[in-house]
């Protein structure tokens, strides 16, 4: 028995270990004192944006230069990723800049004291769900960025979330990062709304480090109901690394009347990646924020939300947001 004690305890410690390889080494999100460097332009630059952000109250926005071939850079500090074979990538981006214009990721790596030329970010790295054709970013890199009309404005339903897996470029190495937003040969695409960023970071671990496959599916109750339920919610939960799924509860923030309470339920498998749970009945006039945060075993999390709406009053039904 004392046996199997230290060898439950030791495997306990082993998972506890291997969940929290994933580190985040960097987090910029342009909030407070900024710690990328801009090098402006003759007729645009980088600047602190208080109208578009993820997380509030800034995000930095780089307008287009006027002038064909003049551009703007936005530049990291030199990383130190001595101790780590991998590394990803991400941030929050707005990309409202034609397609004949450039804006794209560099990369330059220590050489045993002075840094290396710049690279482009490849494109065999990028692991985000957008178009990035040639190392590039444009409005046609989302439907919704409107590539159609330059002048379109911006909206905070605009912003994408980007990933690229960095570890075969700066993996054991000292890095630094640029934002390059560079004017092209096609006259009037100056006035586009230009590039906001938001967000930056960098994560790092001796393990692979790629965020397992969170969705609430299209089966679960979503929006406004006029019934108090129970509401199925189904959940596909994978890793996209050789470490398994460690499965979450559903996690629910109940609003009725002004008052909030929270509760979890546990998931329970369907079949293959997919699990359920059944959320209420709950009274009428309640909503209900559900989410499911998941995590693999080496720590990569990623998670996906949704909400409920219960509305109904006597015989008839009513629709009240909260």
């Amino acid at each position: 028995m004392k046996k199997l004690s230290l060898l439950l305890c030791g495997m306990f410690l082993f998972l506890q270990m291997v969940h929290s390889q994933v580190t985040t080494l960097v987090s910029e999100n342009f909030d407070g004192v900024v710690t990328f460097t801009a090098t402006n332009g003759l007729s645009a630059g980088w600047s602190a944006n208080t109208t578009y952000s993820v997380s509030a109250p800034n995000s930095y926005h780089g307008t287009i230069p006027t002038s064909s071939g003049d551009s703007i850079i936005l530049t990291s500090p030199i990383y130190d990723f001595s101790n780590y074979e991998n590394v990803r990538l991400s941030f929050d981006q707005i990309c409202k800049v034609a397609s004949s214009d450039i804006a794209r990721i560099e990369y330059r790596v220590d050489q045993m004291g002075p840094m290396g030329a710049w690279k482009e970010v490849p494109t065999s790295s990028y692991t985000g769900t957008g178009k990035f054709l040639n190392g590039i970013f444009s409005s046609s890199s989302y439907a919704i960025w409107d590539s159609t009309n330059n002048l379109a404005t911006p909206t905070d339903a605009w912003w994408q979330t980007e990933s690229f897996d960095m570890t075969n470029q700066v993996g054991y190495e000292k890095a630094q990062f640029r934002f390059v937003l560079k004017k092209g040969n096609v006259a009037g695409t100056n006035f586009a709304y230009g590039w906001l960023l938001d967000n930056f970071k960098i994560d790092v671990s001796a393990h692979i480090v790629a965020p397992p496959t969170v969705e609430v599916t299209s089966a679960s109750t979503k929006g406004r109901q006029i019934y108090n339920g129970p509401f199925p919610v189904f959940v596909k939960l994978e890793s996209n690394t050789p470490a398994a799924m460690l499965i979450p509860n559903l996690q629910l923030k109940l609003t009725y009347e002004g008052n909030v309470t929270y509760d979890s339920l546990p998931l329970t498998l369907v079949s293959g990646s997919t699990y359920t749970a059944n959320v209420g009945p709950y009274l009428v006039g309640t909503r209900i924020d559900y989410k499911v945060t998941g995590s693999d075993a080496y720590g990569n999390t990623a998670e996906d939300s949704s909400y409920i709406i219960v509305g109904r009053e006597g015989k008839h039904f009513y629709w009240r947001d909260t």
